[in-house]
């Protein structure tokens, strides 16, 4: 039987690297041939293309209807990798607003209008993924600014005194923005994370059977455990809804040490270069990186070939494959 399945998972798992090493070296070829500045404006115009046509879609189909109860916004994508796509498009114009001259009024447009699409989606791992990363990009560029510091005070002070006189009122609101406006769920879903809790309790009795060497990569969701999971969990499932526990499960422990290596590198290095140059968009290449982490605590998307999935690529290929910036190659060259 053992056997039967390897050789079943085979063919699989070889179609799957050739497709994300096709995906890879496309991305690392553009990481070479591209500057910060030019990554920063190729994922901020073509995501926000990815959105233009996600609205023209709905309204030419008629499912643009935001007033219905169940209404969430989707475009071409499912809504939650929307909500990625808006992610994209607010960080970056954030950072061409602090790095650009010109067309200023545009990019904070294109921030604001990318945010409420971002609400619209009701997803709320991507909203999470982005706020926890918009935070730290924003304590990385600004941890050594008065005002920066004193708006943090001034907010934290302002929530505080906030929860302290409405304390009778503030768990039904707390309840509400948790839920984003879906009815298509309750309180006790949305803290199981839509039934993902239980199902990674599942995953990880699989994964015991086969902690060093995983099931192959991208070849664990065979006919039979898709049918043998959906039936425990009562709910159709071909995912782990989890990027590392997806890699763990492909790749074993040593697969899945490896690739939160390669991320923790990659964000180090972008703090880095920040620091070494000032420049807000090593800040902004780090903050993708964050973004694809965070929200691949729920979601498995970094493993299949997508828009979010080449900017992670595009990004640590720049990191381990470009030059070092100028101060830091001074700076190599003089210790040397």
């Amino acid at each position: 039987t053992t056997t039967r399945c390897g050789s079943r998972r085979r063919p699989l798992t070889a179609r799957r690297i050739v497709v994300i090493a096709t995906l890879s070296l496309g991305a690392m070829g553009v990481a070479c041939r591209m500057s910060p500045r030019e990554m920063m404006l190729l994922v901020l115009f073509s995501s926000t293309m990815y959105l233009f046509a996600g609205i023209a879609s709905e309204v030419a189909i008629g499912s643009f209807t935001p007033t219905a109860d169940r209404y969430r916004f989707a475009g071409t994508i499912h809504p939650n990798n929307q909500g990625v796509n808006c992610s994209f498009i607010v960080l970056a114009a954030i950072a061409a607003l602090q790095t650009e001259k010109h067309w200023r009024v545009l990019y904070a447009s294109l921030a604001a209008f990318a945010f409420f699409f971002l609400i619209m989606t009701k997803s709320r791992t991507s909203l999470l993924s982005f706020l926890i990363t918009l935070a730290l990009y924003l304590i990385v560029v600004y941890a050594g600014s008065p005002r920066f510091m004193f708006a943090v005070c001034a907010s934290v002070t302002g929530l505080l005194t906030v929860v302290l006189l409405a304390s009778g009122s503030i768990l039904p609101a707390l309840q509400k923005g948790i839920l984003l406006g879906r009815t298509d769920q309750d309180m006790d879903g949305a803290m199981a994370l839509t039934g993902r809790l239980p199902l990674w309790e599942q995953l990880i009795e699989y994964a015991a059977e086969r902690p060093l060497q995983g099931y192959g990569y991208g070849s664990f969701f065979t006919v039979s455990h898709i049918r043998e999971i959906t039936a425990r969990q009562g709910w159709p499932i071909a995912e782990c809804h989890n990027v590392f526990l997806e890699v763990l499960m492909g790749l074993g422990i040593v697969g899945v040490s490896t690739y939160a290596l390669i991320q923790i590198i990659g964000m180090a290095r972008s703090v880095k270069y920040y620091r070494a140059t000032r420049d807000a968009r090593f800040a902004f290449l780090g903050g993708l990186l964050l973004l694809g982490v965070v929200g691949g605590m729920t979601e498995s998307t970094l493993l299949v070939p997508t828009m979010q999935t080449f900017v992670q690529f595009l990004t640590l290929g720049y990191f381990g494959f470009q030059a070092l910036p100028e101060p830091l190659r001074v700076k190599v060259a003089a210790h040397d």
